[in-house]
């Protein structure tokens, strides 16, 4: 996008909410065995796809040039005009939501440890939502639902009330047979 602005967290705030979400929901995810930066961007931006919301955060894995220049795994990017207003729990939210994402690929036959590859960088992936609302169960089982949850709940629903009946059917009629 033209216009977009990305820039350094020089007060590490959104490192030490990260730290805080680690801390308390990630002990098992091996994210000691990766480097995240923390960002910022300037300026509204809206999601892609279904449900047409204001970003608030994103999560980006580099490329494999880009981690090896800038010895980075993860960046977490998030909307300055977000977090100058937002809660301390709502930062805790949309930091961990951000968090989910990141994955670090756990060695079979070595848990606790990390796959790496051939060239000792450890092995990550993205992982997309689990929901249709852009967002993980895990969001709400920590933090209840937000009123912006509840609205893309709301959309949910009335745009997929046929689809859901058509479903129903189909799920009847097959345990009749």
């Amino acid at each position: 996008m033209s216009g977009e602005r990305y820039f350094k967290d020089k007060k590490k705030e959104i490192e030490k909410i990260a730290k805080w979400c680690i801390k308390k929901f990630f002990k098992d995810r091996l994210f000691d065995k990766v480097k995240f930066k923390f960002i910022f961007w300037e300026g509204e931006r809206m999601s892609k796809g279904g449900t047409k919301q204001i970003l608030r955060g994103e999560t980006i894995r580099p490329s494999i040039r880009e981690r090896d220049i800038y010895k980075i795994d993860f960046i977490i990017a998030i909307s300055e005009d977000f977090w100058i207003t937002a809660s301390t729990k709502l930062k805790r939210l949309v930091v961990a939501h951000e968090l989910d994402h990141c994955v670090v690929k756990e060695d079979k036959e070595n848990p606790n440890t990390c796959q790496y590859d051939a060239h000792n960088r450890p092995k990550t992936a993205m992982q997309p939502h689990d929901l249709n609302i852009n967002t993980f169960k895990a969001d709400i089982k920590r933090f209840g639902p937000t009123a912006d949850l509840l609205e893309a709940v709301a959309v949910i629903k009335s745009t997929s009330k046929n689809k859901k009946r058509k479903t129903k059917k189909m799920v009847v009629k097959k345990k009749k047979k």
